[in-house]
């Protein structure tokens, strides 16, 4: 079914809302501070569509980091639901309703994780996940427990598998936190809030005997789950407070929470954003850097973000030292219908452009959503977006696995955020009234953040440390780990684009590495020395799982785009970059490698002005593909009058005059776009209306279509969004012995307007997870199934070169001619 762009539109509060709020006021405000205004920019060009509804209670969202392309979306009543292509499956993922209480409007369901090892094959985690609930039984216990999905349906859970890793007494029903996630260290962290009532009364916020109002963190590895004795984790000895002197308890990580509704790890930078909802006059957003942001210390164990002394940036008990606290980011009065903050994620996607490097948030009670943006890197200094406005109750943010961003509606519904030039979708249902007192509570994660990007083409040239030998452990010892590189390669690129980078790592000491799951490797620039843990500037890190004593790994990851300046650098690099092994040698840790950066491309379009303007190339057996296929390309259409002009073909192999077969074409004309086969004298096509659905003819769109053979369904994507399928009758395989065309049908002539960009033909099916990540950037390499990829940057001459495995070169014809306007 088309999609539909919901409308955004202010949402009005009840008089119940305002009465509950109240409720939660102490009874006498002490005199605010003076707040700092945050200076403000225009909202990103980004909007909400609408994935899926019929939801109950949604309350979180996230994935399981398997590239099945699922999404798991948590209801507070105690059901997780599974959502795949838009659909979501009949049967809950897992259900575990009779043990949780939900009676209280912020009880029920909280919080899910999948272990970062979830789907990696022979791992002991394999399959293992972590839930958040509110304990149902005598007295309320905050509880959190390990499942496993079962081992023959990856769609369903298995409820014997049930292990208990927590269970904290409280007294209130609100006030619950239960967000879960784990760190780019590997290790668990969970949310918990202050326990409840009103201006925390038993001091739980400050108080190190209590786990109420605190950020917890467990080690939940284990290399034998199943046999493994309760509590089911274990302490990191970096814990501020692992030794548990004077009754402090170790799980502690931070302190001086309310109730923390949503924290991420940035997947790229490894910090970590906190959404703490305020008492009765500031919502705020609070930051723990990664270890290597500067200024260093600023990431400490053991922060104390001041509640109850302090709300936000100001005084909650007359007189406090504000000296003493970690100020918030940003913090918000209550105004505008504002009461309760639902904390987000940076975006880190591909498909919204402009949110990306943005922290995103918004307001249960308000439906407003903002973004916070850094004006330079490690800056401290931050700008606030003007909010949208939504008719929502904003319950919850999520990410799926390509770092694409959503937003659960309490009412039901889940949301994805997309451009402004998609197209539309299904008709906005009803938001469904809440009822919930506005202090939410919610929680999901992201493993370990590591930058992705298309590989590098270019032979290297590097220069790789040498593996010291095994060193000898003095007598007596505690075994240890002994982390080295054994090689480094790094392919060039230019300068605008990421740098795929190889690892070899090998752990020669006598004991493996932990307690976490991962280490790291930090890579710099032109130090001129090697690199230390010191260093915090660095410009590529990427995680390294576990290591035996004596074993090897290769890992593979990329240097950020835009550190790298035209010319010849040397890249420095270190294994245990946050030195967080405790090695028998560090000595042996760093490696360089040299490489040269060439300068940018200048990005180029094909442009082609409707009269006799077109490109070809030569028939090739490689573009006759008759099993499964796909094709995508961008397209601007100029033809004046926009997409109500004569139908012209954007892209076909063979014309569709002849009677003998085209393997596929897509053609756009009567405002429609179209994509399919021909057979003998017959087309075979779906399309989609583009003037009915609100497609704006003036701007750049991205289309796709895949083609199945074994069940002959056609699909066609928009922007990265399916708008239509159906079932093709069967398609000869004889083939076509004539050329492929691109802006015209074949030699029929039929010319088309407008520009064209990234023409691309696979013979495999790709999937919509692989459209929607991949469309916006250019492929630097061939993948499986490509076999013509046109980019068009060439920029002079009368050739367009093909960067698929065996190149098959378009040729520009008449008045074909380059452009500098590309697709975003």
């Amino acid at each position: 079914m088309p999609h539909r762009f919901l409308p955004l539109k202010r949402f009005l509060r009840r008089t119940a809302l305002i009465l509950a709020i109240v409720f939660l006021l102490p009874a006498v405000l002490p005199t605010l501070e003076t707040n700092a205004v945050t200076p403000t920019e225009a909202w990103p060009a980004a909007q909400l569509q609408q994935v899926a509804t019929g939801f109950s209670q949604p309350v979180f969202v996230t994935h399981a980091g398997d590239a099945s392309g699922r999404l798991f979306v948590v209801e507070r009543l105690g059901k997780i639901r599974i959502v795949e292509n838009g659909q979501i499956k009949p049967t809950a993922f897992l259900d575990i309703g009779p043990l949780l209480t939900s009676a209280g409007s912020e009880q029920g369901l909280l919080g899910l994780a999948f272990h970062p090892n979830y789907a990696t094959p022979s791992h002991p985690m394999r399959g293992y996940f972590y839930v958040a609930y509110t304990a149902a039984g005598a007295g309320t216990k905050n509880t959190v427990a390990r499942y496993r999905v079962k081992s023959d349906n990856p769609d369903q859970a298995d409820p014997a598998s049930a292990r208990k890793l927590l269970e904290i007494d409280d007294f209130a029903s609100n006030h619950n936190g239960g967000m879960l996630a784990f760190g780019p260290d590997g290790f668990l962290y969970v949310a918990t809030g202050d326990g409840g009532s009103g201006g925390d009364p038993q001091n739980n916020g400050q108080r190190l005997d209590a786990l109420l109002g605190k950020l917890l963190r467990l080690d939940v590895h284990s290399d034998s789950p199943e046999t493994q004795p309760a509590p089911y984790y274990a302490i990191p000895s970096t814990n501020p407070f692992a030794s548990g002197a004077n009754g402090a308890k170790r799980e502690i990580w931070a302190k001086g929470l309310r109730n923390p509704w949503r924290f991420s790890f940035d997947r790229q930078t490894g910090d970590l954003y906190i959404g703490d909802v305020g008492q009765g006059a500031r919502e705020e957003i609070s930051l723990q850097p990664h270890p290597n942001r500067p200024p260093a210390g600023d990431a400490a164990a053991g922060a104390n973000y001041g509640w109850n002394a302090v709300e936000g940036s100001s005084c909650y008990v007359a007189g406090c030292n504000l000296s003493l606290y970690i100020p918030p980011i940003h913090d918000y009065p209550h105004a505008s219908g504002d009461c309760s903050v639902t904390g987000g994620y940076v975006y880190r996607g591909s498909a919204v452009p402009p949110l990306q490097g943005r922290y995103l948030f918004g307001d249960y009670c308000s439906g407003r959503l903002w973004t916070l943006r850094e004006t330079a890197p490690f800056s401290g200094s931050w700008v606030l977006s003007q909010p949208l406005d939504t008719p929502y109750n904003i319950s919850s943010f999520g990410e799926d696995q390509a770092g694409e961003l959503y937003l659960t509606h309490l009412g039901g519904t889940l949301f994805r955020f997309v451009g402004t030039t998609a197209p539309t979708s299904t008709p906005t249902p009803t938001a469904a009234a809440a009822t919930a007192t506005r202090t939410p509570t919610v929680a999901p994660a992201t493993a370990t953040p590591t930058s992705t990007a298309a590989p590098a083409t270019a032979t290297p040239t590097s220069t790789a440390a040498a593996a010291t030998a095994t060193p000898t452990p003095t007598t007596g010892s505690a075994p240890r780990p002994d982390l080295t590189i054994t090689s480094f390669t790094a392919n060039p690129t230019t300068a605008d684009q990421p740098m795929r980078v190889m690892f070899g790592i090998q752990n020669l000491g006598s004991a493996s590495t932990g307690p976490g799951d991962t280490f790291d490797i930090h890579i710099f620039g032109d130090l001129g020395r090697p690199a230390t843990p010191g260093d915090n500037a660095y410009i590529g890190h990427i995680a390294v799982p576990r290591l035996a004593a004596n074993a090897s790994t290769t890992v593979i990851g990329d240097v950020f785009a835009n550190t790298l300046t035209p010319g010849s650098h040397t890249l420095n690099a270190i294994v245990d970059g946050h030195d967080t092994e405790l090695e028998s040698n560090e000595g042996n840790n760093t490696a360089n490698a040299t490489v040269t950066v060439a300068a940018a491309a200048i990005a180029r379009s094909l442009s082609l002005d409707g009269s006799a303007a077109y490109a070809d190339a030569p028939h090739h057996p490689d573009l006759n593909v008759t099993g499964d296929w796909t094709i995508e390309l961008w397209f601007k259409d100029e033809t004046p009058g926009g997409f109500n002009h004569p139908i012209r073909h954007l892209l076909t192999k063979g014309r569709s005059g002849d009677t003998v077969d085209v393997p596929y074409f897509i053609s756009l004309g009567t405002n429609q776009l179209r994509a399919g086969e021909r057979t003998g004298s017959t087309n075979y096509a779906i399309r989609y209306d583009l003037a009915a659905n609100g497609v704006n003819p003036t701007t750049w769109h991205h289309v796709a279509a895949t083609m199945r053979a074994s069940t002959r369904e056609l699909i066609l994507y928009l922007d990265g969004v399916e708008v239509a399928r159906g079932v093709l009758p069967g398609h000869s395989t004889v083939g076509n012995t004539r050329g492929l065309s691109i802006g015209r049908d074949g030699n029929l002539g039929r010319y088309w307007q407008g520009k064209l960009d990234d023409v691309r033909v696979w013979n495999v099916v790709r999937t919509a997870a692989d459209l929607a990540t991949g469309r916006r950037s250019e492929l630097t390499t061939a993948p499986t199934g490509l076999v013509g990829n046109w980019k068009f940057n060439e920029g002079t001459g009368a050739n367009a070169g093909d960067s698929a495995g065996t190149p098959q070169n378009l040729t520009l014809r008449t008045s074909a001619s380059w452009s500098p306007d590309v697709h975003p």
